[in-house]
């Protein structure tokens, strides 16, 4: 069945219908219908068909929250001030809160190539906790879809490397890279594969499976790297060391 984003109250925030109060998706779109369907909310190649911003909360927003998330996005001078129609779609984790303005946590803008292909706009840091994770000017994005068209999520894949020296340029990542989920109970969650040092051999790596939620990464059963590993704060910062 497809998906559908109805309109919350008077805002331009659109949510999914019939949702639970802990799902996170929603969809910032100005001058859009009454409703929005999630395939429309887009494209691999070109425009989408409505122009706006995948909106990754911690739970859903009542119509007063919804009109704030707006005022905040859009036109709030302490806000992103995000163009109401983006030619690609962006991305805004956020966090609603309990009974406080929202707050923005990260936002990563996309635009198109010549060829009309998405891709990052600008750098942008989506978490800082903890090690820096974010996406490079330039790099690809992908949307995977079901069968139904519904997007389930977007991946940003490496951003180009520019030739330098004798060193040619890079093609973008044509491998997994990070990707974005755009489900409805777990919107924003970031997974993506790494390697870390083992404690007594740096010359070792280990292969883990990393999930990061931009909106809560303290929370142990939403941010996990698929091993038991501790953070550790010292002189350098706060890293990551396994913990047996």
């Amino acid at each position: 069945m497809a998906i559908a984003l109805t309109k919350t109250g008077a805002s331009a925030l659109y949510q999914p219908q019939h949702a639970a109060a802990a799902d996170r998706l929603a969809f910032l779109a100005a001058a859009a219908g009454a409703t929005i369907a999630l395939a429309d909310c887009w494209t691999n190649h070109g425009a989408p068909a409505v122009a706006g911003y995948f909106v990754l909360m911690d739970r859903q927003a009542n119509a007063s929250e919804a009109a704030a998330i707006e005022a905040l996005l859009f036109r709030d001078p302490n806000g992103p001030k995000l163009p109401p129609k983006p030619e690609a779609n962006g991305l805004v984790w956020l966090r609603v809160g309990d009974g406080k303005a929202p707050a923005v946590v990260a936002v990563a803008t996309a635009t198109l190539t010549a060829a009309s292909d998405p891709i990052m706009a600008r750098d942008a840091v989506i978490t800082d906790v903890p090690r820096l994770l974010g996406f490079g000017a330039g790099a690809a994005i992908l949307g995977v879809a079901d069968q139904g068209g519904d997007w389930l999520s977007l991946t940003i894949l490496s951003p180009s490397i520019a030739a330098s020296g004798k060193q040619p340029p890079s093609a973008p990542s044509s491998g997994p890279a990070i990707a974005v989920t755009l489900s409805l109970a777990k919107g924003g969650q970031m997974t993506f594969r790494a390697l870390v040092d083992s404690v007594a051999n740096e010359e070792i790596k280990t292969l883990i499976d990393v999930l990061v939620d931009p909106v809560n990464p303290f929370n142990s059963t939403e941010t996990f790297t698929g091993m038991n590993y501790a953070l550790v704060e010292d002189s350098s910062g706060i890293q990551l060391r396994a913990a047996g």
